[in-house]
């Protein structure tokens, strides 16, 4: 019944039949016939057709009227309807690693916020391995890929390194040549057993492990950043740690023809396959891969 509506309302917008068949993709005479079927229903006629013209009857304006209404009703119901199914609403609970967390997940939160005003989000930063189900977490994200085969994985950030060093060091100490040379300097290091420290580096087939001294050794790498900030030596990190320092000078690439060896590493956000969310999730996923510098994005 509804369909028949539509097509009488098409009918008196377009001001013909042939016009209405065409704008509804059929022909003139599948449309002749609803409008007939219409009439049968009202007990009534509803248009004043000739060969030439094609005009409402006094019921026909009172029909159209109320159709057009009711026609509305149902259209500002669907998206009213279909705004609900699509809102992203509820908590979204979010464990990541705290470096990461700290220099892009909490600053791009209000943002997202913003844009999902119904939503609510639980951050928890933690370096440890973390259990979805037992933790009951939506979404995790991480160096590395989680063993659960009961989780969906997708990679999000390349965790390729980058050697560095101020501007300030590098015109004291002069720019290294060869990984060999990192020896004769002094190498903020990662380490958190006090143990010596090797970098590894490769170009084409040759492959090199650089066993690395400074005055420097920290478990976590922003103490390494400050320290290197303030000309104290090299340091290797991750490109997605030293972004905002290179982009703006701070720091400065070194041996950009050799390649870190990490095997290949990246940051993975992952989920459970049965989760309730999944549609905030993939908003969320969406929103990081839009919003993250392009560059490293995966």
């Amino acid at each position: 019944m509804l369909k028949t509506i539509s097509t009488f309302l098409k009918v008196v917008e377009c001001g013909s039949l042939s016009k209405a068949a065409e704008v509804l993709g059929v022909s003139p005479s599948a449309v002749s016939r609803q409008i007939s079927h219409l009439e049968d229903k009202v007990e009534g006629k509803l248009l004043k057709r000739t060969a030439r013209s094609l005009a409402l009857t006094e019921i026909g304006q009172e029909y159209y009227k109320q159709a057009s209404k009711i026609i509305k009703d149902i259209e500002n119901l669907n998206s009213t309807v279909k705004s609900h199914s699509t809102e992203i609403k509820g908590t979204l609970s979010i464990s990541v690693f705290e470096s990461f967390g700290l220099a892009y997940i909490s600053p791009l939160l209000p943002k997202f916020l913003k844009q999902h005003p119904n939503l609510s989000i639980e951050l928890d930063l933690n370096n440890d391995v973390v259990d979805l189900y037992r933790k009951r977490f939506d979404v995790g994200i991480r160096l590395g890929v989680p063993k659960d085969s009961s989780l969906v994985v997708r990679p999000l950030v390349r965790n390729n390194l980058v050697l560095c060093a101020s501007p300030a060091y590098l015109r004291e100490h002069g720019v290294i040549q060869h990984p060999n040379q990192l020896t004769m300097h002094n190498c903020l290091s990662l380490s958190r057993n006090g143990k010596a420290v090797k970098w590894n580096f490769c170009k084409g087939a040759e492959e090199i492990g650089v066993e690395v001294r400074g005055n420097l050794l920290s478990a976590g790498g922003q103490v390494l950043i400050e320290a290197a900030r303030q000309d104290l030596g090299y340091i290797l990190l991750p490109e997605w740690v030293l972004y905002q320092d290179l982009r703006e000078g701070r720091l400065v690439r070194c041996l950009d023809d050799w390649e870190a060896n990490i095997g290949r590493t990246h940051v993975y956000v992952f989920y459970l396959k049965d989760s309730f969310t999944q549609k905030t999730i993939q908003a969320f996923i969406d929103f990081l891969r839009q919003e993250l510098p392009s560059q490293f994005v995966i």
